[in-house]
């Protein structure tokens, strides 16, 4: 039996099969199935009559699997036309009744329409306004019906505007959703999948959007508190989409909700016994709390003698409807829960395309979010596609690939066998899931070692991640070496200690990783764990940007430019970020804007300026945008830009959006000097308290300028504003 052969015996008891799941519509609304306090209705609208969706299907499934684990009695509609959308409008009072906590997740097409929000229905046949009003679900009617219902905390999460091809219909429809909603009475939190006005990713070229992914993932993590998981959601989707998803959440929750339940803990070993020994411990604490019976077959069949193996019989005999949890609906009528059950994740050949709409290679640049790889870097599409299925081949290919690799590949990995998913997108109890069954079948694998250390790493259990990395890194794995570097140099679950990082990074370098030698450089250039040296960073980053490495060329041209243990040379600086920016380094690509606009090392062009400025924003990069809303506050006559306030201001938020805090600093100043329009004080003294809480340097005297211009009354707003914003979305 081939390698390849043994890992699919293994692989086979975990793979679900979602094309065999054929759903029929109900007519009408079924009875809960019984009283809960928690309830949830999910619903994923992918079957689009015009514009059909890729992933929302999936995404419903999966938060419906995932909050069934967690106690919610689900009630899960798919592919709901304008009237399945209706009957269920009007029957959710009675489903949430009683309910301590009711969720309601809806993902597919949404959009504004004069300041009120939509979710379409799958029957819109025409890109016409009184077509799609016709046929779609207001959300202020959602939120009135549910505030009807007797209960505690009520959250409505909108997983919608996805690749929005309605807005361009009629000046009345607004891209995306807006924040905008009626009054609606008790405790409320409302989670926008993006920011006002702009398009949520579908997570085209993965099964799952990165919304989903990092509910679920937050979910999984242990957090309790509401906010907390919706914080953690914003900052996985904002680093899985380069910036260019923010989600947002609009609460008045005042209760300590609790959501999630803290994940049991396993035992680590001190010293590291054999891999084949450890792994139904870990793959025991992703499923434990499984309410499919398969999950728990599957256990039994790869580790029969295991300590859990009598509890995983016990669970795998069960009937479903013996599973306290397992309150599950589907389309109104009871279903096993196996059908929500998650299933193998297969990279797509290409994008699926709007009807009507021109796919272009630069639209699909600016909006996927499958570009981001770790860091600043983008890379071309063409280098991150796999086939659904592989052909026959004359190489081993077809005999190294898993699932695995499919679902944990990091693409930062030179030793990978498969595309790589970015680290805010894995979903890792599928990630462990496969990569457990592939490594028992192949427990000398350092690649799969790997792959199960990074899955376990993400999700938060740093000690089996180490153990796996270090198993790996024996083998001398190199990407193994760089990530268990990275947990000393951050502090994942450890204490930080640059000295072990530095020595795990060289250990990678001496075996060709440019990102060890990049962070090698770093390291040295910053004085962390060893005595800085300008010197050694430098070799360190020409070694790795000669083969081609964007962040080291990157950081190697900002030595140049600052004069940083070489003579300062703005021209060799912008040869190199040049070279970084069209290897795919979004910050090279902002400092060759401002190089443009500034004259650095080439002659000042103002239309490059701004065509460099809009390459990197729309990769998502937050560095750009501030420094071209800088350029427009107050126009740049030298170079030909035209002040444009307006579009700063849209720029600066973009930037704080993203996570670069100084723009909070820039808001302030200009909402105090009337750059936006007459002087608004109270929004001002908001952003200046925000940058406060940022740490800015300037911003404690900036708070204060500007509360003495300002009344008691004033001040107190603007704190209450800065307090939610903190609280609900932190940074």
């Amino acid at each position: 039996m081939t390698q390849r052969a043994r890992t699919k015996k293994s692989l086979l008891w975990f793979r679900r099969l979602f094309s065999a799941f054929v759903i029929v519509l109900c007519v009408g609304q079924a009875a809960p199935v019984s009283a809960s306090e928690r309830v949830a209705v999910v619903i994923g609208n992918t079957d689009y009559d015009i514009a059909p969706l890729a992933n929302p299907g999936r995404d419903a499934r999966l938060i419906a699997s995932v909050l069934a684990e967690f106690g919610f009695e689900i009630h899960a509609h798919f592919d709901l036309d304008h009237q399945h959308l209706t009957q269920l409008l009007e029957g959710l009072p009675g489903l949430f009744e009683g309910a301590e906590i009711g969720v309601f997740y809806f993902a597919g097409h949404g959009i504004q329409h004069r300041g009120e929000n939509l979710l379409i229905g799958t029957d819109v046949t025409a890109l016409e306004p009184n077509e799609v009003i016709s046929k779609s679900l207001r959300v202020s009617e959602l939120l009135s019906n549910l505030s009807a219902s007797q209960g505690g905390s009520r959250i409505v999460m909108l997983d919608a505007c996805r690749d929005n091809p309605f807005a361009d219909t009629s000046e009345d429809f607004g891209l995306g959703l807006t924040y905008t909603e009626a009054e609606i009475a008790g405790e409320f939190l409302i989670s926008y999948a993006t920011s006002a006005g702009k398009v949520a990713l579908d997570g085209v070229g993965l099964r799952n959007s990165p919304y989903a992914i990092a509910f679920v993932e937050a979910l999984r993590a242990g957090k309790t508190d509401i906010y907390d998981i919706f914080k953690q959601v914003r900052r996985n989707v904002r680093s899985a989409t380069n910036g260019r998803q923010v989600p947002w959440i609009s609460a008045s929750v005042e209760g300590d909700y609790v959501l999630s339940r803290s994940p049991q803990a396993t035992e680590t070993p001190t010293e590291s016994p054999n891999i084949v020994d450890a792994l139904d411990e870990v793959l025991w604490a992703f499923i434990r709390t499984s309410i499919d019976p398969a999950d728990f077959e599957a256990f039994v069949r790869l580790f029969p003698s295991s300590r859990y193996a009598a509890e995983a019989r016990d669970k795998a005999s069960l009937q479903v409807e013996d599973i306290a949890t397992a309150q599950v609906l589907v389309n109104g009528q009871p279903a096993d829960p196996g059908i929500l059950a998650r299933g193998v994740a297969r990279l797509r050949t290409a994008p699926t395309a709007v009807a009507g709409a021109a796919v272009t290679a630069e639209s699909i640049l600016s909006t996927d979010p499958m570009f981001g790889t770790t860091g600043d870097r983008v890379m071309p599409r063409a280098l991150r596609e796999w086939p659904d299925e592989l052909p026959q081949l004359a190489s081993d290919l077809d005999e190294t690939v898993n699932d695995c690799d499919l679902l944990a590949a990091d693409p930062d990995d030179p030793q990978r066998v498969a595309p790589g998913v970015d680290w805010n997108m894995l979903n890792t109890t599928e990630s462990v899931r496969a990569c457990v069954a592939a490594l028992h079948a192949d427990p000398e694998n350092s690649r799969l070692r790997f792959q199960l250390g990074r899955s376990l790493d993400i999700a938060g259990f740093f000690d089996w991640a180490e153990h796996f990395y270090m198993a790996a890194g024996k083998d001398n794995y190199s990407a193994a070496l760089v990530n268990h570097g990275y947990m000393y140099r951050t502090g994942r679950g450890r204490e930080r200690d640059y000295a072990r990082a530095l020595s795990l990074y060289l250990e990678a370098g001496r075996l060709g990783n440019m990102r060890g030698r990049t962070n090698v450089g770093s390291l040295y250039r910053n004085g962390q764990g060893v005595q800085q040296s300008y010197e050694e960073a430098i070799l360190r980053y020409r070694l790795a940007g000669a083969n081609g490495w964007p962040n080291a060329i990157d950081a190697l041209a900002n030595m140049y430019r600052k004069g940083q243990g070489l003579p300062k040379d703005e021209v060799t600086a912008f040869e190199l970020y040049m070279a970084a920016a069209h290897n795919g380094s979004t910050n090279a690509m902002s400092s060759v804007a401002r190089a443009y606009l500034g004259g650095w090392g080439v002659e000042a062009n103002g239309v490059s300026a701004v065509e460099w400025f809009e390459r990197a924003t729309a990769r998502g990069n937050q560095y750009a945008p501030f420094f071209y809303a800088r350029a427009l506050l107050n126009g740049w006559k030298s170079v030909g830009i035209r002040a444009e306030p307006l579009r700063a201001k849209e720029l600066f938020e973009a930037s704080a959006e993203r996570g670069f805090r100084q723009a909070y600093v820039e808001l302030a100043k200009a909402y105090r000097d009337e750059k936006f329009g007459e002087a608004d004080l109270t929004t001002a003294l908001y952003y200046a308290y925000l940058a406060r809480a940022a740490k800015r340097d300037d911003a404690e005297e900036l708070v204060s300028e500007i509360e003495s211009l300002v009344t008691e009354a004033d001040r107190a707003s603007a704190k209450d504003r800065a307090d939610a914003f903190l609280r609900q979305n932190g940074f």
